[in-house]
């Protein structure tokens, strides 16, 4: 028969390395869970502007492909029946931009673009619960939008 020898330094853990390594793991994971909060939030926030910044910069691209030349105005709420009232704006279809709920643009002068795709500049103003987030030039003939 085999007999088991205990020796006075068996291996294993103490309960006092146990608890040092739960301190650290739960300082650790204070320290780390709120940043990842605002990770999350800053990734949200980002997604939503480059995807107001991506429909603006396909403006140029929709018209020409759509034969249809376009404007974008700072409401775009009232967008059709301001377009609709303003005889200088009546040969423009509205640009259907989709703004997350949060977001708005402003600009200072309507953002037009002819039927073949060329965009006669501007600027915008992203905003985030009324908070401007992003000023953009945008030049002729292209606008291409760089954040």
């Amino acid at each position: 028969m085999a007999t088991h020898h205990l020796s006075p330094f068996q291996a294993g853990f103490t309960l006092l390395e146990l608890i040092v390594v739960l301190v650290m793991v739960s300082t650790i994971s204070a320290i780390a869970l709120p940043n990842l909060v605002n990770l999350y939030t800053s990734a949200a926030t980002r997604l939503e502007r480059d995807s107001i910044l991506d429909q603006i910069g396909a403006m140029g691209e929709q018209a020409l492909l759509n034969q249809k030349a376009y404007v974008l105005l700072s409401s775009q709420k009232d967008l059709e029946t301001e377009v609709l009232d303003d005889p200088d704006l009546a040969q423009f279809h509205a640009y259907p931009l989709e703004i997350p709920a949060g977001w708005d643009i402003e600009l200072d002068e309507p953002l037009i673009t002819r039927a073949n795709g060329v965009c006669l500049g501007g600027e915008i103003k992203l905003l985030q619960n009324r908070v401007e987030k992003l000023q953009i030039e945008l030049a002729p003939p292209f606008c291409h939008v760089t954040p």
